[in-house]
């Protein structure tokens, strides 16, 4: 090991996916990398029993295999080493959050270092005191707000717009080796108050689902009114007070788990603080609403016989949304379970072949699932879809597509069934 990489170790206590996107990014940044957990956690990432869908992922797993490594003991020296845990915080059908496995690792560090002298890094998603309750040097102890995107989470780990750090006084950290570290990345610097950063990163969350909310209700208007979203959106985007950032297409309510958790914790904090709550009562319900949306759907081409008993069902998309793996709270998963009765085929690239519950699926490729399927499901934003489904193509004239996120063109539109989307 080189005298560089001596003095720039991490080690990201507990493999996840908030932990590997972040510990190969820093790999990348000549970081020499540790990932700490029992064997048979390490065996089965290793061996892809475990896999975490990311972009640039596994090229950079590959390209920077020099700077990483799995260890499942720590080692005796600690003092030149950044500690992270970045393990991702589970939650319930309700969006209650499992703070077992982090306790369980914080539990196993307190024991097994007896000399604290490292940095101390928390990232993953925690309720506001958390962090300030860790028995660890407050001048070594920090929580860092991971701001990470499912299906660009190493782009966002490698450029963030700013980097912020909770410390006990919420004053600027001393902390060499963490601040070399936290330069690295040439970004805004913000210091905060431990629980300032801990509810921060709920705060961000909750700005993201009323900026959803607001367009799926601003959507309906237009939809209601016959006229196209899309104009007033051009419009929006170009306001600097909104920007071209700004979550302005209308989805099918909130999903992926994180911005459920963040919204069910902050309602559960202002009624405990004895704060008018309906507002994040509001967009829990909204959300709610929005996924009846495609409940709405089926009930209507089941009723009209759009659906029949031998219809095949083509869904386009299992996943929560395009580019991950991650099927928590997945709209998706309700079509396949209303319709499990029916000849449902399926497509996602990063997906295929899985294995969900009872469900009686087939998998197949884009192409035949599109020429095979009565009934199509477009639950990605996959323009190749566009492609395959060409007006000179005989087999789309019976079809009816159900295409939420508007992907289909106008002129698949007249040569079709039935079409709708939000």
């Amino acid at each position: 090991m080189s005298y560089l990489l001596k003095n720039k170790m991490l080690i990201f206590c507990g493999i996840s996916h908030l932990s590997i996107n972040y510990g190969v990014t820093a790999a990348k940044l000549n970081y020499n990398v540790s990932f700490f957990d029992n064997n048979k956690k390490i065996n089965d990432f290793l061996n892809k029993k475990i896999k975490y869908n990311e972009p640039k992922l596994d090229k950079y797993l590959k390209e920077y295999s020099q700077n990483i490594s799995f260890i499942s003991n720590l080692p005796h020296d600690l003092s030149k080493i950044i500690l992270f845990i970045a393990i991702d915080i589970k939650t319930s059908e309700k969006n209650i959050s499992n703070y077992n496995q982090i306790n369980k690792m914080i539990n196993y560090l307190n024991q097994n270092i007896k000399k604290k002298l490292s940095p101390l890094v928390i990232m993953s998603q925690v309720k506001p005191s958390f962090t300030r309750s860790i028995s660890w040097p407050k001048n070594l102890l920090y929580y860092q707000v991971e701001t990470l995107v499912f299906g660009n989470a190493i782009s966002r780990a490698e450029n963030p717009e700013r980097i912020i750090i909770g410390t006990a006084n919420g004053l600027k950290v001393k902390n060499k080796l963490y601040l070399n570290y936290l330069n690295t990345f040439k970004t805004y610097l913000i210091y905060m108050k431990y629980e300032e950063a801990e509810l921060c990163k709920m705060f961000i969350n909750s700005y993201l689902v009323a900026n959803v909310t607001l367009t799926n209700n601003l959507a309906k208007i237009c939809k209601k009114l016959n006229l196209d979203w899309n104009k007033p959106k051009k419009a929006l985007k170009l306001d600097k007070r909104i920007g071209k950032y700004a979550y302005l297409n209308p989805g099918l309510g909130i999903s992926g788990g994180n911005l459920e958790r963040d919204i069910y914790n902050l309602n559960t904090i202002s009624k405990n603080l004895k704060l008018n709550s309906k507002l994040f009562e509001v967009f829990i319900n909204e959300s709610n609403k929005q996924k009846k949306w495609i409940n709405n759907q089926i009930n209507y081409l089941t009723r009209s016989k759009l659906i029949k008993k031998s219809s095949k069902i083509g869904v386009v998309g299992i996943s929560y949304k395009d580019n991950t793996n991650s099927i928590k709270n997945s709209p998706s998963l309700k079509i396949l379970s209303i319709l499990k009765d029916y000849n449902l085929i399926c497509y996602d690239p990063l997906l295929q072949n899985l294995k969900l519950n009872s469900l009686n699926i087939k998998w197949l490729n884009l192409k035949l699932l599109i020429n095979r399927c009565d009934v199509l499901f477009i639950m990605h934003k996959n323009i190749q879809i566009n492609t395959l489904l060409d007006k000179k193509n005989s087999k789309i004239k019976n079809k009816v597509i159900i295409d939420p996120y508007n992907i289909i063109k106008n002129t698949i539109k007249n040569n079709i069934i039935y079409h709708d989307s939000l």
